[in-house]
């Protein structure tokens, strides 16, 4: 479910940090390559992966596509088998993998969808704080791409390593992006996870034992960022819910094996 609507990065940092012209700079271009490409319409597709060196669960290795369209009107998201079909009043939730659709009130329009999706919320603000806890550099990668990456201030435990990293490749031209790559790290019991990757490192921690660095890394790269007036959702709610008799809420014929929830 996290994966449907946003994928979004929340800061946060307390104080003020006197940066200089070139890393304010960095930090607003960051700012415009993030929010500039979402005006509506919208159409992106892009790709998600997610590794990790010490895997916990299935969500720390995956591999999907999706498929954003949000219009004034309303929007249809996919990612992977999970879709979400949006209009003024109704939000609708289909996960293909357990055949359950649910079905809930619209709680926000199509600007507010766009600012969630695929962004990190920076306020003009809010570009102090933000420097306050992370630091910025830039790479250009030929005449096609640039590089940012912000790498937290606060390092793991006894090591040189930023507790996570954002790495954003856009296009020089255009401003739009092209990946999102982020890089998160925390600390493991090394004798909860014997089994882990001998590549991982160790630290020692006085009077706690020896933990692993898990290294957690999501990749999200857009195939396309369309803003086309002329194209229709390529699902409404029509063609996945229909009401009966009584008013209520039911799927349609070809999916009539989905158990369907109302909120």
């Amino acid at each position: 479910m996290k994966y449907i609507l946003v994928i979004a990065f929340t800061f946060f940092g307390q104080g003020l940090f006197s940066q200089g012209k070139t890393e304010r700079r960095l930090f607003e271009k960051f700012q415009t390559v993030c929010n500039a490409y979402k005006t509506l319409p919208l159409q992106v597709e892009l790709s998600l992966t997610k590794r990790s060196n010490i895997p916990l669960d299935e969500s720390d290795s995956l591999s999907m596509e999706g498929f954003f369209d949000v219009q004034k009107k309303g929007a249809y998201i996919r990612m992977g088998d999970t879709e979400q079909i949006i209009t003024d009043t109704i939000v609708l939730i289909v996960m293909g993998s357990i055949q359950h659709m649910v079905v809930s009130e619209a709680n926000a329009d199509a600007d507010a969808m766009v600012n969630k999706m695929v962004s990190l919320p920076l306020g003009d603000s809010s570009i102090k704080v933000f420097a306050y806890t992370y630091k910025i550099t830039q790479e250009i990668m030929g005449k096609e791409f640039t590089m940012l990456k912000i790498s937290n201030r606060q390092n793991v435990y006894n090591s040189d390593l930023p507790v996570d990293i954002v790495t954003l490749i856009y296009h020089t031209k255009t401003n739009e992006p092209q990946q999102i790559q982020t890089t998160k790290r925390s600390l493991v019991n090394k004798s909860s996870h014997v089994g882990a990757n001998l590549l991982a490192i160790t630290l020692s921690i006085p009077g706690k034992g020896d933990y692993l660095i898990k290294e957690d890394v999501s990749t999200y790269v857009y195939k396309s960022i369309e803003h086309s007036a002329d194209k229709k959702l390529p699902v409404i709610l029509s063609d996945r819910i229909m009401k009966d008799a009584t008013g209520s809420y039911v799927p349609v014929e070809a999916y009539e094996s989905y158990v369907l929830t109302t909120n």
